[in-house]
């Protein structure tokens, strides 16, 4: 999600303020969105290389634990 210093970050409840975009548990999904200007298009912001970074590190430690708990869609 952007926050509003249009900043961006991951919001895994859905319940912050400010513009988001859903990517599923999935990693073609993340890589879709991380990799093309997709997120940025939802996000209406401009992803640096270290929020980039962050995310996909974000998304790594969300990925795996959807696997080792058995949530992985």
């Amino acid at each position: 999600m952007r926050t509003a210093d249009r900043g961006v970050e991951i919001d895994r409840r859905g319940k912050a303020a400010g513009r988001g975009a859903y990517l599923c548990h999935r990693p073609e999904c993340w890589e879709a969105g991380l990799k093309s200007n997709r997120l940025e298009y939802a996000l209406r912001a401009t992803l640096s290389v270290q929020n980039r970074e962050e995310l996909w590190q974000q998304a790594r430690d969300i990925l795996e634990g959807d696997t080792k708990s058995g949530h992985n869609k």
